[in-house]
């Protein structure tokens, strides 16, 4: 049975074949199952038009739908067609959004952590290193050559080190007053 569409049938405009064999025209709507015949051309579509107004009032009164013209038709047979996979494609991109927003909140932090976390490991080992080499020199029996190779080495190093030694002296004043006024922080 087919489903009654919503708009009025009598406002459709369905095609018509024309047609003419030995003097007569013949003038069908296939969609409707309509075949006139008329010895003139307007007769004919008279009378299609009346048959066609027939069709529909019977229709109306046995509450029985009339197939619409084709183009309709198609439009609902595309329609009727489409939209499970414009539903299914409508859920598979908003998947596809949640997943992606997912994933890119979850790289921002995890690069985030792991950067945090491998710059401070890296500190803190560069720090370790300085104290167990100092920690070296002091506990090992210091040669003369030695003595001499580590002097040179600090003698290099000072040029480098002075700005920052100069910026950190200041500090160190100040602990010292503090530690020598007694005063407790």
């Amino acid at each position: 049975m087919l489903r009654r569409p919503a708009q009025d049938p009598w406002s459709w405009n369905y095609d018509i074949i024309a047609s003419q064999r030995d003097g007569r025209f013949y003038l069908r709507i296939a969609e409707l199952n309509l075949i006139v015949e008329d010895a003139d051309l307007l007769g004919a579509h008279v009378r299609l038009e009346r048959a066609k107004r027939e069709l529909f009032e019977r229709s109306a009164t046995l509450d029985v739908a009339v197939p619409p013209p084709r183009d309709i038709a198609l439009r609902q047979d595309l329609r009727r067609a489409t939209l499970p996979f414009l539903i299914k494609t409508a859920a598979v991109t908003l998947m596809a959004a949640i997943l992606i927003a997912a994933s890119a909140v979850s790289v921002h932090y995890a690069l985030e952590g792991s950067l945090r976390s491998a710059a401070q490991r890296t500190g803190r080992a560069a720090i370790e290193q300085v104290i167990r080499g100092l920690e070296d020199v002091g506990r090992r029996d210091l040669t003369p050559e030695r003595a001499e190779r580590l002097r040179a080495s600090l003698r290099g190093a000072v040029p480098v080190l002075k700005p920052f030694i100069d910026e950190l002296r200041p500090l160190f004043a100040a602990d010292a007053v503090d530690a020598g006024s007694g005063a407790s922080r």
